[in-house]
C-alpha cells in the first residue's frame, strides 16, 4: 500500500509540473502562429504592392472591414490595397487579409498603419512587441524595414532579451 501510495504522489507531481510545462507550451505556439501570419500578410502585401504598383496598407481593426485607430493591434488586422496615397479605409473591392483577434496576447506598436509601397518608395518601418501577458518573459518583435520586409527579433535595440515588461 505505501508502496501504491508513494506511486500516486509521483506522478501528482509529475502532471502538475508537465501541465504548466503544456500551458507555457500553447502559449508559445499560440504566439509564433500569430507572429507568422502578420509576417505572411506584409511580404503578401509587399508582393501584392511591388506587382500592382498599389500601396498597400496593414492597420488595427475590430471588425475585419474597417482601420480603427484606437484599436489595439491584438484586436485584429486588415491589409487592404489603395490606388489613392493617404487613404486610410479600404474601398470594398480592396481588402487583401485580415486576421481575428489575438486571444491571451499583447501588441504593441510604434506605428498605427504600416504602408507597404511599390518599387523605388520607402515603406513604413516600425516594429510590433507581441507578448503574452502570463509569461513575463519570451516576447517577441516583428520589425518592418523602411523597404517593408520584416524580421522577428527577440531582442531590443540594445541587444538585450525583450520582456513583457517592455510592452
Amino acid at each position: 500500500m505505501l508502496e501504491f501510495l508513494l506511486t500516486l504522489t509521483v506522478i501528482a507531481i509529475l502532471t502538475v509540473m508537465s501541465v504548466g510545462a503544456m500551458q507555457r507550451l500553447r502559449a508559445r505556439i499560440d504566439m509564433n502562429t500569430n507572429i507568422n501570419n502578420l509576417i505572411h500578410a506584409i511580404y503578401d502585401a509587399r508582393s501584392r504592392a511591388l506587382i500592382s504598383g498599389d500601396e498597400v496598407l496593414i492597420c488595427p481593426t475590430r471588425d475585419g472591414i474597417r482601420c480603427d485607430a484606437q484599436a489595439p493591434w491584438e484586436s485584429g488586422w486588415l491589409a487592404f490595397r489603395t490606388d489613392s496615397p493617404g487613404a486610410s479605409q479600404p474601398a470594398a473591392d480592396a481588402r487583401v487579409s485580415a486576421a481575428e483577434p489575438m486571444h491571451g496576447l499583447r501588441v504593441q506598436a510604434n506605428r498605427q498603419t504600416f504602408v507597404l509601397r511599390p518599387f523605388g518608395r520607402r515603406s513604413t518601418n516600425g516594429t510590433l512587441v507581441f507578448c503574452n501577458p502570463q509569461a513575463l518573459t519570451g516576447a517577441r518583435a516583428i520589425i518592418v524595414s523602411y523597404t517593408g520586409k520584416p524580421r522577428v527579433s527577440e531582442l531590443d535595440s540594445a541587444g538585450r532579451p525583450l520582456t513583457c515588461r517592455d510592452v
